[in-house]
């Protein structure tokens, strides 16, 4: 969740946007860490290996804002369809401080993980092969248009919302090997 990693790195977590920068320069007992990650096979496993790690070494010393839990709480209910403006209103505080306390903790602004969670709205949508729900409800999803749609939709994926749709379509027949999308074989299945 958003706010959480100031803790586990001791730095404004905005210092490391857009970097790389070596876990081990930042991050207390990444060796360990790094070792227990590595021992696992599964995706799940390594889930599991950094709960247990964080567990141990940062349990107590987890304290978000409250405005940082209240907002990042508000961006996702709302599904990414809030502006700063309407948080501003909501929350009382000022626009510049809510984003200088937001990036501190969360590393984006209010407004671009509005626009993320927005994104995945929407891919939540696509991949569940709702196409018409998506783009009627682009409106609703904060959308000024179309046009604004798919300018930020290629701006966070390199594809048209069409193309990322074809794209899906295509690995999934590759992926089953039949030419028939697996969502499909399901369907007939049951």
């Amino acid at each position: 969740m958003p706010g959480y990693a100031e803790f586990f790195f001791k730095y404004p977590i905005g210092e490391f946007s857009e970097m790389q920068i070596p876990v081990q320069e930042v991050f207390p007992h990444a060796t360990e860490l790094l070792e227990k990650i590595a021992e696992q096979s599964s995706f799940e496993g390594r889930i599991r290996a950094f709960e247990i790690f964080y567990l141990k070494h940062f349990r107590d010393d987890l304290k978000i804002p409250p405005l940082v839990q209240y907002l990042t709480e508000k961006i996702i209910t709302s599904r990414g369809a809030l502006n700063v403006k309407e948080l501003s209103e909501d929350t009382g505080y000022s626009s510049r401080y809510m984003l200088k306390t937001f990036e501190k903790f969360v590393g984006v602004s209010p407004k671009l993980l509005s626009r993320i969670v927005r994104f995945q709205n929407v891919l939540h949508l696509l991949e569940r092969k709702q196409y018409n729900e998506a783009l009627d409800r682009i409106f609703e999803m904060g959308y000024f248009d179309q046009n604004h749609f798919i300018k930020e939709f290629k701006e966070f994926s390199f594809l048209t919302p069409k193309k990322y749709i074809q794209q899906m379509e295509s690995v999934q027949r590759l992926v089953n090997g039949h030419g028939v999308p697996i969502v499909q074989q399901l369907e007939r299945k049951s």
